[in-house]
């Protein structure tokens, strides 16, 4: 009885300490990445600030992303990463989120802005254009609710948020996402997917700027989870380590007998 539960203890030990270990890596990721355009590691960019970018708007104008947001008096921003000519989720991405925004604005609320931003250097102005009429856009554009952003700094911004793109011929992959950020640019949170839903995003609409949410997911979540983490890889290597130890001290206990 004792040698099948000190077994069972070995191989349940051993494969709890493969999955921290898999989950350690995957979270804290020293650059070591399972996919060239994997989701964000939220770990690591919640919370952080986004870097002031000089970027062309959808009039061709060059603007400050700072001094923008900052300038348009919105309490959040809702950043979505597209680039216009995409053939894929880009355009069912920016739909379902301007459908979002009508029904929230059709609410009377207004305290937010989308920034859509082009991450390919290719983008020109009349490209913008296009999409912005391809996604009937143009009340929110006219309205200063939503803003087309394109021009060669947007690795900064890429880079900041974690949101990794590979181009392959005239196509680019790329995450599906969009991120909430604070009204200087702190980054909140992230949505993921194609289709978006007016009470998830309202919720996140909610949530950004409350110190409180933000002490918890910056302190909590920054410092005690990979403390939390890798004393529990420690503690199943050990345990795993004990568990061989009474595993192999029996069985050389059983050859004796025999």
């Amino acid at each position: 009885m004792k040698s099948i539960v000190s077994t069972l203890l070995l191989i349940s030990s051993y494969s709890l300490s493969l999955i921290f270990f898999n989950l350690f890596f995957s979270l804290f990721d020293f650059n070591f990445v399972w996919a060239d355009v994997s989701y964000p590691r939220e770990f690591f960019v919640i919370g952080k600030k986004i870097p002031s970018a000089r970027l062309y708007n959808q009039y061709g104008e060059i603007v400050d992303l700072e001094t923008l947001v900052k300038n348009s008096g919105k309490k959040v921003v809702i950043l979505s990463p597209i680039y216009s000519n995409c053939p894929h989720a880009c355009n069912p991405i920016t739909q379902s989120l301007r459908d979002v925004v009508d029904e929230i604005t059709k609410k009377g609320r207004n305290d937010f802005l989308v920034i859509s931003l082009s991450f390919d250097e290719k983008d020109t102005k009349d490209d913008v254009v296009r999409f912005i009429k391809r996604n009937d856009l143009e009340d929110f554009v006219s309205g200063g609710t939503w803003i087309v952003l394109f021009g060669s700094e947007f690795q900064k911004i890429l880079d900041a948020i974690d949101f990794k793109i590979e181009r392959r011929g005239e196509i680019i992959d790329h995450p599906n996402l969009i991120v909430f950020l604070t009204s200087d640019l702190h980054i909140w949170g992230f949505l993921y997917g194609i289709n978006y839903y007016v009470d998830e995003v309202e919720r996140k609409l909610d949530e950004v700027g409350k110190d409180t949410l933000f002490f918890v997911k910056i302190f909590f979540v920054k410092n005690f989870f990979p403390i939390f983490f890798a004393f529990v890889i420690a503690f199943l290597i050990l345990a795993s380590l004990f568990s061989f130890k009474i595993f192999l001290s029996q069985k050389g206990h059983l050859r004796s007998q025999k």
